[in-house]
């Protein structure tokens, strides 16, 4: 064996030859030419000797399998990845028409797979054909189609073709030799997909020890094609211990132990329909860390796609094997991300029996929520419901043990920011000396250090890799007002082109029309015909500065797909659940017209179901065009092969590298792009010379390109310190002098920012005095304030110096004058207490706190109404009445023409499309207002009236129904249960709830209850609608799925003069005949006709049948956690 050393010389020789590196950047440049199609005349002068490369890949993939060996494995997969790069460029591209490029473009596969990059080994393998039985098996193998690759392997065990005894006795030995390769291969792989499939070792010890007899076959043949192969399978399988779900969590936790959570997690995952067998080197390196008993917390900084949610599945599981009567709160910042992690981690700890509930709702907490609180082991919701929850019921923190913050680089000087950041502050205060762990995620993060010592106390606890699945590629699209032309780079420097990829045409003349027409003819025609020409590689997200755009490049991509064939849906399930909703929704459905087509657009303006059921059916197709705003920006777990920035601004703002970073980061989906292609479009200002324009356009590569660049995220409340600091030096004063203004509740100076930081300010407010109240000795002291803020975010930050004009002192200062200034304020209110129990900004607590008589009184005489649901609209207008003559509250809703009718029919159920709001306030009635605002003021005097002891529960509960009403837009609590269950329909909601008003439905009556009501009731219901039989076929749907895997136990039974030696096996029939195969497939034998029906279970993957040494029987055994037995 080569020493270490030598090795490493010869690596280095190879790294830093300009010959070998000049060829493969000569390949690399060739290889994007050709896969974006540019006319070969544009890049006649660059050549590359083919079997140079070839050599170089070879090369560095050998030197992989030997510093494998060594068991460095960080420089093996740096060279198999850069030897498959190699073969990659020359042998993927079709037109190069190469006899043997089948072989490489498997080799290159495999290397890239023995790299630990099995995305891209999914991806490459895809683009060959299969020659050989051989090259046919591990296509299989590395595209993951466990399924066929089973059948394939069985049926060539079953076959005589590959029995021992013909081959010994055949004529023809180098067929003979073929097929003991291809039937020894097909063994080995179908161990290893057993293994996955039940996590027993010895299966990869028998392939290890068929592949390593293989090995020396190949070698004494002098095959060295074959030697090739097999040697890279071999390093695959050797790769397990560093690579499988089954070793990496099996050396931190217990996954032997059957039924266990942990086993059950492992084998979700495995029996997944995409099956996870392995971890991202991302996510392996993260776990000492991740399991680590000492470790009070981790900040995770990766790329988008490289595994986060990952991440936080092990750390969950972890925790709740540590701590099994503890409680998860996972906190997303977006209600889209909430549901999307709902989804996601439902189906996945589902299988283990642990409850996962996404709490709905903005920032009320209501009695809904209370059950899912007590029954769930993992609670979702948004800081602001996390906050409500807070105010309202803190025993449930008490029993937390790991609190996951997702997309924990949203902190900084927006309004919503500071607020979650104060709150934060507090809750970690609260958690302090509690056994609570901290799971904080980011693809953006560089400051990582800063939030680990804020959170965890320690700076080391920290993650960070620019590791991802996918390779990435920016470039800028040109357009000259004549052509579009791409210009990739590396380094910031070009690497690659494509000129003309879009050329201006003139367009056919209408009869007797004189006027020419070209097409492209602006800056959206370039764009949508650049993203045309890209569809072939995958989805596109085109991001759009304002929503008022997103409509414009819709209608252009529609315009420009006239004559292409319709698009087709493959999930036709959420496509009619998409259809009925966008129906009722809207009285002229363009967005679902334009979803017809593949074009998808995306903003703020979409209404809640619209959005909710848009997201979940772009994440299960592949639309040809993805067009929206920042808002897709955050949240949403969306892949795509390219991502195109119409602009690089976003309100007349330059748009953060952070924000850029969060964009492009979706360009290459894991197991769908070998890269992912971020461009940004640059046109040409024809009034500016050529260097002007070249000048702006470094100005985007320098700033954007290079993601090392990204913001740092800094505390919104250093941030509104640094803010008066500013306003002291324009004004003239002292920085105390301000601090002494904010003590006594007067105004600071005047001066562009300063109503943005009086606004900033009042975020602190409820929170600051929530702590005065839990820590301060007396009613006045401040001495606590030092005691937690100094090791407040803001505090770590100023103490490095990250705002130069901040002190550490200052930050202290700031907060002791603003929790004055808030004492005074509340100053002769004995039960200050219940203003905080709102939940809502102190100010709007205390204005709130001066109608308080006012609205009770509205309460009682609710009360003593018939409390139809005209009486509650009514309770409703006269609330909205009252609020709205408050200082701080928005007025201009209550003012509109049709606020009384849009107030009775949202209440009423009444679907969007019949309310038919026609300009922007109406819609931002609807979906601010009602659905957010509103809801919120009267939750929070619903806690208000129950913090008062004058009053009793019943008040309360009218406030907090009502505000759950209003919310939802739904007439009654069952509307809302029906709604909440899956029934993405306010109308059907409301006219099912009408049909049920016989049930009862508790608080606490579960979703899938509800579903099956509906289902065994409905056909007894007169009169029920056209939407409302559509949505009762949907849920009809939804059950037949969930119950397709449902199967009958076989009982158990024993074989007549077993002599096989089965300890567990697989039942096959093939051609009427049953086969018991055993699990490395060296023994099949063929069974007489049974009385047990083995039909039902044959083709099913993870139903094995193991041997009962007591009983001398085999059981049945389902290791499938996704089936479910009757």
């Amino acid at each position: 064996m080569i020493s270490k050393e030598a090795l490493d010389n010869k690596y280095k020789a190879l790294e830093s030859s300009h010959r070998v590196q000049l060829t493969i950047s000569k390949a690399t440049a060739l290889f994007m030419f050709k896969s974006t199609h540019e006319p070969a005349k544009n890049y006649a002068n660059l050549s590359v000797d083919y079997d140079c490369i070839n050599h170089i890949g070879i090369e560095y993939i050998d030197l992989g399998c030997r510093y494998f060996a060594l068991e460095d494995y960080s420089l093996s997969s740096a060279c198999f990845t850069k030897g498959a790069e190699c073969l990659e460029t020359i042998h993927s591209i079709k037109e190069n028409e190469l006899s043997y490029s089948n072989y490489y473009g498997l080799l290159a596969s495999l290397a890239f797979y023995a790299g630990f990059q099995y995305s891209r080994s999914f991806v490459l393998i895809k683009k060959f054909e299969e020659e050989t039985t051989i090259a046919s098996l591990l296509s299989l193998f590395l595209k993951r189609n466990f399924s066929e690759l089973t059948d394939k392997a069985e049926e060539m065990a079953i076959s005589q073709g590959y029995n021992d005894n013909q081959l010994s006795k055949a004529d023809d030995v180098e067929e003979s030799c073929g097929k003991v390769f291809e039937i020894s291969i097909a063994k080995c792989l179908y161990s290893i997909i057993q293994y996955f499939y039940t996590g027993e070792d010895s299966l990869i010890d028998t392939a290890k020890e068929k592949l390593n007899a293989l090995l020396d076959i190949a070698k004494l043949e002098n095959l060295v094609d074959l030697w090739w192969v097999v040697r890279l399978i071999l390093i695959i399988v050797d790769g397990f211990t560093q690579s499988s779900l089954w070793n990496m969590l099996g050396a931190y936790i217990d996954l032997k132990r059957e039924n266990s959570l942990a086993r059950q997690y492992v084998l979700a995952l495995i029996y997944k329909q995409m099956p996870v067998t392995e971890l991202f080197l991302s996510q392996r390196a993260v776990l000492p860390q991740l399991f680590s008993a000492e470790q009070s917390g981790i900040i995770v900084s990766i790329p988008t796609s490289s595994g986060k949610t990952r991440i936080a599945e092990m750390a969950i599981l972890n925790a709740l094997i540590s701590n099994p009567e503890g409680k998860i709160l996972y906190i997303a910042p977006f209600r889209s991300l909430a549901y999307e992690i709902e989804n996601s981690f439902g189906d996945l700890f589902a299988t283990a029996k642990i409850r996962v509930s996404h709490l709905y709702g903005g920032s009320l907490f209501t009695s809904l929520d209370v059950e899912e609180l007590s029954e769930a082991s993992i609670v979702i919701a948004t800081p602001e419901k996390v906050k409500a929850i807070f105010r309202c019921q803190q025993d449930f923190f008490k029993e937390l043990s790991l609190v996951v913050m997702d997309e924990g680089h949203l902190l900084g000087r927006e309004q919503r920011q500071v607020g979650n950041e104060i709150f934060y502050e507090e809750l970690r205060c609260f958690l302090k000396g509690l056994d609570c762990k901290y799971l904080l995620l980011s693809a953006v993060l560089p400051n990582s250090d800063d939030l680990a010592m804020w959170l965890t106390g320690t700076d080391n606890s920290t993650y960070h890799t620019n590791w991802r699945p996918s390779k990435q590629i920016c470039g800028i699209l040109n357009w000259n007002g004549i052509s579009v032309s791409l210009d990739w780079y590396k380094d910031n420097v070009v690497s690659s082109f494509n000129h003309n990829f879009v050329v201006r045409r003139e367009l056919p003349r209408k009869p007797r029309e004189r006027t020419r027409h070209y097409y492209p003819k602006n800056r959206v025609d370039a764009i949508v015909e650049t993203a045309r020409k890209l569809e072939s590689l995958g989805s596109t997200l085109i991001y759009v500065p304002m929503k008022k755009n997103c409509s414009t490049y819709a209608k252009a991509y529609a315009k420009s797909l006239e004559a292409e064939q319709p698009y087709v849906f493959k999930d036709n399930l959420e496509h009619r659940i998409f259809e009925l909703v966008c129906k009722e929704t809207y009285s002229i459905p363009t967005i679902y017209d334009y979803a017809t087509k593949g074009i998808f657009y995306h903003n703020a303006d979409l209404f809640t179901d619209v959005r909710i059921t848009m997201e979940k059916l772009m994440q299960s197709e592949h639309p040809r065009v993805i067009i929206a705003t920042s808002t897709l920006s955050q949240g949403v777990n969306l892949g795509v092969s390219t991502v195109i920035l119409s602009s690089v601004y976003n309100d007349r703002k330059l748009i953060s590298n952070r924000d850029f970073w969060n964009l492009a980061g979706r360009a290459g989906r894991a197991f769908a792009d070998e890269e992912g292609k971020i461009l940004v479009a640059f046109e040409y200002d024809q009034k500016k010379t050529k260097r002007q324009n070249e000048r702006k356009k470094s100005y985007i590569i320098k700033d954007y390109f290079e993601n090392s660049n990204l913001d740092f995220v800094t505390s919104g409340l250093l941030e509104i310190v640094s803010s008066i600091h500013n306003i002291a030096d324009e004004t003239g004063t002292t920085f105390g002098n301000l601090l002494d203004l904010i003590a006594d509740n007067k105004p600071l100076p005047t001066i562009d920012n300063s109503s943005d930081v009086e606004c900033l300010m009042s975020e602190l407010d409820d929170c600051l005095l929530s702590m005065h109240g839990n820590y301060s000795d007396d009613k006045m002291s401040l001495n606590w304030i030092e005691d937690i803020f100094s090791k407040s975010l803001a505090y770590i930050q100023a103490s490095k110096g990250t705002i130069e004009n901040v002190s550490p002192d200052n930050v202290i200062s700031f907060v002791k004058s603003r929790v004055t200034g808030i004492l005074k304020r509340i100053d002769g209110r004995d039960n200050w207490k219940h203003l905080i129990q709102s939940g809502l900004p102190l100010q709007k607590s205390i204005e709130l706190d001066v109608i308080f008589v006012d609205i009770v009184n509205l309460v009682i005489d609710y009360r003593l109404s018939d409390k139809t649901i005209e009486d509650k609209v009514l309770l409703l207008k006269n609330i909205e009445t009252l609020i709205s003559n408050q200082p701080n509250f928005n007025d201009k809703y209550i003012g509109l023409e049709r606020i009384d009718e849009i107030r009775e029919k949202w209440l009423k159920g009444t679907p969007l499309c019949e309310i038919n709001p026609s300009n922007k306030d109406e819609i931002a009635a609807i979906q601010n207002y009602y659905s957010y605002e509103l809801p919120w003021f009267l939750n929070g005097m619903a806690s208000m009236i129950r913090a008062d002891e004058e009053y009793d529960e019943d008040m309360a509960n009218v406030l907090s129904e009502l505000a759950l009403l209003v919310e939802t837009g739904l007439p009654n609590k069952r509307a809302v249960k029906i709604y909440r269950s899956g029934i993405r329909s306010r109308a059907c909601a409301t006219e099912f709830s009408e049909h049920m008003s016989g049930i009862f439905f508790g608080e606490y009556y579960p979703s899938s209850l509800v579903k099956s009501e509906i289902i065994q009731l409905s056909p007894s219901w007169n009169n029920l609608s056209e939407l409302g039989k559509a949505w009762v076929e949907i849920l009809k749907a939804e059950r037949n799925i969930k119950q397709a895997n449902k199967i009958s136990p076989i009982s158990s039974f024993s074989i007549k003069g077993d002599k096989h030696g089965l300890t567990m096996f697989k039942v096959r029939i093939i051609d009427g005949k049953t086969y018991f195969i055993s699990l490395d497939l060296d023994k099949v034998v063929a069974m007489k006709t049974s009385k047990r029906d083995f039909s039902q279970v044959e083709h099913l993957k993870g139903i094995y049948f193991k041997h009962n040494s007591e009983s001398d029987e085999y059981d049945m055994l389902v290791l499938n956690p996704y089936i479910n037995v009757k």
